[in-house]
């Protein structure tokens, strides 16, 4: 399970000075609340799954001083994200930080493109609309066969 490798990645590198919480599909909504509550004083960081993410994710983006958050496996969070539960999710999020990590690349698609970095990088293209508008369009008008030398 993604949650116990990096669990054991933490100890391995951190020993003691971090104590994750390792958030599981038997764990309650109180450990969430109560994480949410005094994450920075007592347990520095959360360990979730994309399932979990989805569970608690009113709680997540309830924490006013989250300062990172990563995503591991982020094309499970990512891909074809743009105006799911998921992606209103990630974006209501707080964190200050974002990362994401991925073995999967984008696969050429403009959509997941903007979905990957309007998460790190929430202002920098705007709305999807403005995205179309002045990335996908000019670049899918590029492409076409008849495009022109301008195009």
């Amino acid at each position: 399970m993604i949650n116990s490798n990096w669990d054991r990645e933490l100890k391995k590198w951190l020993g003691v000075r971090l104590s994750p919480l390792v958030l599981e599909s038997s764990t309650d909504a109180g450990t969430m609340k109560t994480f949410a509550l005094g994450h920075a004083t007592q347990t520095p960081v959360l360990l979730l799954s994309y399932e979990m993410m989805r569970k608690h994710q009113s709680a997540l983006n309830d924490i006013e001083s989250l300062d990172l958050i990563i995503l591991d496996e982020a094309h499970r969070f990512l891909k074809n994200s743009s105006g799911t539960k998921t992606s209103a999710a990630l974006g209501a999020c707080k964190a200050t930080k974002r990362l994401i990590l991925t073995g999967t690349p984008l696969q050429n698609s403009l959509d997941e493109l903007y979905a990957v970095v309007s998460f790190v990088a929430p202002r920098l293209f705007g709305s999807l609309g403005n995205f179309k508008r002045q990335f996908e369009t000019p670049i899918l008008r590029g492409k076409s066969e008849g495009a022109s030398e301008k195009d």
